[in-house]
């Protein structure tokens, strides 16, 4: 079947794909290679390339062989180098035309709705297992990128790097020390977790005391935070030539003893008692002011991603930047789909003053997502898409909603007109910025 490509908006030029692992070795190591899925990715690639369009290729976005998962999961060490035998055959199959990689998607989401609220395979609730997770993730990670650089770098001139998660975390009272200091340990614990890890070789220093004394204040002769050895360090810092930046929404932050009554507090965890949330000892909610997506999860905050920007430039040395997600949901059968095209409006603000006003590293970006897709727990009830995909049609006929064509004239003309917008928007939005038109390289604030 030939590849379509009619829908991508604009002068779009840079596609974000996953490889799936047991489309390309059902057996889950490199002794049978699936031809068929192999040439499905040929196929991708070189019509991707046909057009203009750079693919930068996610090699794990958490889809494992059924022949590995009866036998093993992230908690075993034995899938750093499975993993790291599956890196090697897409670099061979296609590093040829690729030359973005992306080794994981979301090392510290995938450990915690994995392994501890246990949503998605392998299903295991247990506040403890994140760390050693996100331990064995790094590993595979960093065995995967020392790999290219010995195999292929020099033959196939390509860029590898890791994408992480980047919530945006601020004070609830930006003049208390409390929740100055509750914020920063959450900026440490979800952030820092895997960042500081790629760049620095070891976990963040604020982590590392945290957890170590709590484990012994339990009782354990180890800390639950595992330790890296010498030679790990030394693979795991620097592994990387860009960061993927996945970004949607922010959090505010507080300690326990001074949490709002009456609000949520967001759990990403089984226990808040004890593991990887309670460690961080810190309240996390969302400002009852912020509009909400069709996920409650997500809200419109767009001045968040240019303080998660700026926080990647201050801590970590400015490091080459790609947003490799950021996105808005809506109900799938919304067309004129305005509360999304407000927010890439606003949001693509915030990274461009990101970019000229402060000196951010960042060099490309990626929407979430091109055609609706299946949102993992939330299935189709729920919608990214710049395109409604009409999941009857034999087809899958594709419509263009109106974020679409506004991201298409974005790329054409790098900027924006002013949008005249009907009574009928989808979501009633009155916040930050909004109708402050896109900044152009000339411009400041």
């Amino acid at each position: 079947m030939p590849v379509r490509l009619n829908c991508f908006p604009g002068n779009a030029n840079v596609y974000r794909f996953s490889i799936s692992w047991p489309r390309i070795l059902p057996n889950g190591d490199a002794s049978e290679i699936n031809q068929a899925g192999v040439d499905y990715y040929n196929r991708l690639i070189d019509a991707l390339l046909e057009n203009g369009i750079v693919p930068l290729a996610t090699i794990y976005h958490w889809d494992m062989p059924q022949a590995i998962a009866e036998k093993f999961n992230w908690l075993a060490e034995e899938l750093v180098m499975l993993f790291t035998d599956f890196a090697r055959v897409c670099f061979a199959s296609f590093g040829d035309r690729v030359k973005h990689w992306i080794t994981i998607n979301e090392p510290w989401i995938h450990a915690v709705i994995s392994y501890d609220i246990g949503l998605h395979p392998p299903f295991i609730h247990d506040a403890g297992a994140v760390y050693k997770v996100v331990h064995n993730l790094l590993k595979a990670h960093a065995a995967a990128y020392r790999m290219y650089e010995a195999e292929f770098k020099v033959s196939q001139r390509g860029k590898v790097g890791i994408s992480l998660d980047s919530w945006g975390l601020e004070p609830a009272d930006p003049n208390s020390e409390e929740d100055l200091a509750a914020t920063e340990r959450a900026w440490q614990f979800k952030l820092g977790c895997v960042a500081h890890p790629i760049v620095y070789g070891e976990y963040p220093p604020l982590m590392r005391e945290i957890v170590d004394q709590k484990s012994k204040n339990e009782g354990l002769t180890v800390s639950r935070l595992p330790d890296f050895d010498d030679e790990w360090k030394a693979k795991i810092k620097g592994s990387f030539d860009f960061i993927g930046f996945n970004h949607y929404s922010c959090e505010k932050v507080t300690t326990p003893e001074h949490a709002p009554n009456n609000v949520k507090r967001i759990i990403f965890s089984s226990s808040s008692e004890v593991g990887y949330d309670a460690d961080q000892d810190n309240f996390r909610f969302h400002d009852s002011d912020w509009p909400t997506a069709e996920s409650w999860w997500l809200k419109f905050t767009p001045w968040a991603i240019r303080s998660v920007l700026n926080f990647f430039k201050d801590r970590y040395g400015n490091p080459e930047i790609i947003v490799t997600e950021n996105g808005w949901s809506d109900g799938r059968e919304v067309i004129e789909d305005y509360g999304r095209l407000y927010y890439y409006k606003a949001y693509l603000n915030e990274v461009l003053k990101a970019i000229n006003v402060d000196g951010c590293n960042v060099t490309g970006y990626c929407a979430w997502t091109l055609l609706d897709s299946w949102e993992w727990t939330a299935g189709h009830t729920v919608s990214f898409g710049l395109h409604y995909v009409d999941l009857d049609d034999p087809l899958r006929k594709r419509i263009p909603r109106a974020s679409a064509k506004y991201l298409a004239e974005v790329l054409s003309v790098y900027g924006c007109k002013w949008l005249f917008l009907p009574n009928t928007a989808s979501k009633d939005l009155i916040v930050y910025n909004l109708w402050k038109p896109l900044l152009t390289p000339n411009q400041s604030e």
